[in-house]
């Protein structure tokens, strides 16, 4: 599908629900996400219809020994523009909260806003790919956001989240909820 066609019929702008993964592990992690989560809902559609999921501390996955744990939660988020424009947003959020845009991959980081989906946008460009290609392998992804959209179905997948959950996370310890409230 493509980016503009998916926002905009028949001259009109379509509200998509994107599903946005948040993540710090430098400094006030629980600050980084609130400050993150504040801005997004500044310029949201609807902010009351916004969702999230409580706040978990997770270990760091493909990162160096001494990486510190994060804080990793999910929102859901109504926007009226491109999910290119929504990264773009993301992106300057980071920015704006001390994350250096050039950075190595899997580095500490102050704050991650991460692209998960955008209603039934599926799309791969060299900046963005939805539905996230690594979401339903990330089970610091999958529990915050099987919290707030168990059955949910990503586009071309059969599975529900719960389903993706439930698969990945046998014979494993569930992560420790650091807040349910992080307004």
């Amino acid at each position: 599908m493509c980016l503009d066609c998916a926002v905009e019929i028949d001259n009109r702008p379509v509200k998509l629900d994107i599903g946005i993964g948040f993540g710090s592990n430098m400094g006030d992690r629980l600050a980084n996400l609130i400050k993150a989560r504040r801005l997004l809902l500044d310029v949201c559609e609807d902010p009351d219809k916004a969702i999230f999921s409580s706040v978990y501390e997770t270990p760091p996955v493909d990162c160096a020994a001494e990486t510190k744990l994060f804080y990793n939660a999910v929102g859901q988020i109504t926007f009226s523009n491109t999910p290119q424009s929504i990264l773009d947003l993301c992106l300057h959020i980071e920015s704006l909260l001390g994350r250096n845009n050039l950075h190595e991959p899997n580095a500490p980081r102050t704050i991650d806003l991460d692209l998960l989906y955008a209603g039934k946008v599926v799309t791969s460009t060299p900046q963005l790919t939805l539905p996230h290609p690594r979401l339903t392998s990330r089970l610091f992804v999958l529990t915050p956001l099987a919290e707030i959209r168990p059955e949910l179905q990503l586009p071309g997948d059969n599975f529900s989240v719960t389903d993706h959950l439930e698969a990945l996370s046998l014979n494993t310890l569930k992560f420790p909820i650091v807040t349910r409230d992080w307004q």
